[in-house]
């Protein structure tokens, strides 16, 4: 859990203050889980006004896939049969 405190800390600090507290306080609305999901994608693209709103409206897992088809990413498990076992191990 201190990764994602850690990570939402990282892209506070991209504001000034006046519109820190504001992306602070829509964080704390949405949660700790979802506020970490978003946070890459504002990021990103800046837009967190939108990202937050979204995230309000939105299941967890419904937001991971938007999240993900905007950052072009793929998904944990499909990311990891993509590579062999091998290369994880080092060997090529």
């Amino acid at each position: 859990m201190a990764y994602k405190r850690l990570t939402i800390g990282r892209i506070l600090w991209r504001f000034g203050d006046a519109e820190r507290a504001a992306v602070r306080a829509g964080m704390a609305t949405v949660g700790l889980a979802k506020a970490s999901i978003v946070t890459p994608a504002i990021e990103r693209f800046g837009e967190w006004r939108a990202w937050l709103d979204t995230a309000s409206q939105l299941s967890a897992v419904l937001l991971q896939a938007q999240v993900s088809a905007a950052l072009e990413a793929l998904p944990l498990a499909v990311a990891s049969r993509a590579r062999p076992a091998k290369v994880f191990a080092g060997r090529s």
